[in-house]
């Protein structure tokens, strides 16, 4: 399992009861690379690809389905939607009509469903997609992809 934090790994485990089942791993950066092909019967993505450049959230979804077994169930946790407006009264800057920088850091990559869907389905079969929301949020604009290799 790839994870961020504690936080969503406790979340995923509980909302789909498979606490017992569970490895968090905190990683290096170059580790998904060089993990083995084919090693992964199931795995968790959480916050990443949709905070990084486009060339590196392919390279890690590319690097996902590689090390994921076939049949495998992979689960890819990203923020909601945000609609690239700039707004630099909140130091909020758009790059490349998809980059959102707050104060100069790269706090997320805009695109839609659809857009997500359609760079997903180059390496796994998109199984559904569900709208969620973090204890607390009252709205339920995250995005969860289950996938299968």
């Amino acid at each position: 399992m790839i994870d961020n934090g504690k936080k969503s790994t406790d979340f995923y485990a509980k909302a789909y009861g498979v606490a017992d089942k569970i490895e968090s791993k905190a990683v290096s950066v170059n580790w998904l690379s060089e993990e083995p092909a084919e090693t992964y019967d199931g795995i968790i993505c959480s916050n990443v690809v949709d905070v990084v450049p486009m060339d590196i959230a392919r390279d890690i979804v590319k690097n996902l389905s590689r090390v994921a077994k076939k049949g495998a169930k992979i689960v890819i946790g990203l923020n909601y939607y945000a609609k690239p407006v700039p707004n630099p009264e909140k130091g909020i800057d758009v790059k490349e009509d998809k980059y959102l920088f707050v104060n100069g850091v790269l706090r997320m990559m805009c695109l839609t469903d659809e857009e997500w869907t359609a760079l997903l389905s180059e390496y796994f079969t998109v199984e559904k997609l569900d709208h969620f929301a973090w204890p607390g949020e009252k709205e339920e604009h995250r995005r969860l992809f289950f996938l299968k290799k």
